[in-house]
């Protein structure tokens, strides 16, 4: 597998409503949307990416929020699905599913964005990435992250362990965590002249500290009014990997 390139699972109820799920950094798609897939499965039609390098064979590295965007998008349209009725994107995958409804080449009707990253870290991206992908590496393998990151993503029980290594990509390298930390750092939206004209839901943990500021950034563009959810004493994650009946309730709203 080349670099950005992913796999699609289409899984669930074939005459449900589409709906396109979007893992982040160091998750694997099945861990990550197993517990939604089994509440909404008979319902909903699930299709979802597996992104490069987040694989058995961790083949391949996230480089870029553009070009994920684009190679999922293609491989959409390639299956005939030009459609989709919400977008659920975690982390990183918040960006793409961000990314998609920018360029519009795929119909969504409602927008769900957990805990993504809009605003480039600028010089810092390269310290930041190697810190993220030393600290995703840690948790992976059971292990705490500092607690300065833990502060940070709003880990304030002591569970970042608890929460991100059951969706953890068993097996993926630090190079593809460091690819894939850049990139996601490296996104900006601050300068987009385009706007997105679907219903908007952010999401974030409640006790994450930088994640509010998405707020802003996200009501720049979007042409209607945004809903804000912040999961109450909640870190980053948290309410996909503990609390998945949040998730699938606003995915049924």
């Amino acid at each position: 597998m080349k670099k950005d390139q992913s796999k699609i699972h289409l899984r669930g109820n074939r005459n449900g409503k589409r709906v396109l799920l979007i893992h982040g950094m160091g998750f694997n798609w099945k861990n990550c949307f197993d517990k939604v897939l089994h509440i909404l499965g008979k319902n909903y039609y699930f299709i979802i990416p597996e992104l490069s390098g987040h694989n058995a064979s961790s083949d391949g590295a996230v480089t870029s929020v553009i070009h994920s965007e684009a190679y999922i998008s293609n491989l959409l349209q390639m299956k005939g699905i030009n459609q989709v009725d919400t977008v659920y994107g975690i982390s990183l995958g918040a960006s793409i599913a961000l990314e998609l409804a920018f360029k519009g080449d795929i119909k969504i009707n409602k927008l769900i964005l957990d805990g993504g990253q809009y605003e480039s870290m600028g010089n810092m991206k390269y310290i930041f990435s190697l810190i993220m992908a030393w600290q995703m590496n840690r948790v992976l393998h059971g292990k705490h992250m500092m607690k300065y990151m833990q502060k940070q993503m709003g880990y304030l029980h002591n569970n970042d362990a608890q929460v991100l290594q059951p969706m953890g990509c068993a097996g993926i390298t630090f190079g593809t965590l460091f690819q894939t930390a850049l990139a996601a750092y490296k996104y900006d939206i601050r300068d987009r002249e385009e706007r997105i004209s679907t219903e908007v839901v952010i999401m974030y943990g409640g006790n994450e500290t930088y994640a509010p500021n998405s707020v802003s950034l996200i009501e720049r563009v979007s042409i209607y009014p945004v809903i804000v959810h912040a999961c109450e004493d909640m870190g980053h994650a948290e309410a996909l990997s503990r609390k998945p009946q949040i998730i699938c309730n606003i995915i049924g709203a």
